[in-house]
């Protein structure tokens, strides 16, 4: 939403709970922000993001911005995905098949006991302590990662 009022032309928004897109369109509508409007398109897909990934890579769909929510309550539900395992993977098939040139990734993840892949570590900025208030930071309810194009 913050991304259509910012100026994007196009945005794909995705999450597999049907609450959480009623929301979202709620939301929408309580700013003013019409799917149609002219000049701009939002996709509102109900889905899990990996299913999502693929379909895009399909339709050869580029991004300047994809942003990876890795928590708990989304990963869970995604079958044959182990976020500790398979993150690396994941980011670097979003850089090379979906990203446009000097697009970003920003990853988040709540997972207490998330640790960055060492082999995608020194392509990544943390950005924890910015995308977290001060007065939260001792109990670090997020880690955040931007990856560059």
């Amino acid at each position: 939403m913050y991304s259509l009022l910012g100026g994007a032309k196009s945005v794909d928004s995705v999450d597999q709970s049907r609450d959480n897109i009623s929301l979202l369109e709620r939301n929408l509508n309580n700013n003013h922000i019409f799917k149609e409007e002219p000049g701009t398109r939002l996709g509102v897909w109900e889905d899990n993001s990996l299913n999502f990934i693929d379909f895009a890579i399909e339709s050869e769909t580029k991004y300047d911005l994809v942003i990876l929510d890795l928590s708990s309550y989304a990963i869970d539900e995604i079958k044959d995905f182990d976020v500790y395992k398979d993150h690396a993977a994941l980011v670097r098939k979003i850089q090379k098949k979906l990203l446009n040139y000097a697009g970003y990734v920003f990853l988040i993840s709540d997972l207490k006991k998330f640790v960055l892949d060492q082999y995608i570590r020194p392509g990544a900025d943390k950005l924890t302590k910015t995308s977290v208030p001060k007065e939260y930071l001792p109990t670090r309810p997020h880690q955040s990662f931007v990856f560059y194009n």
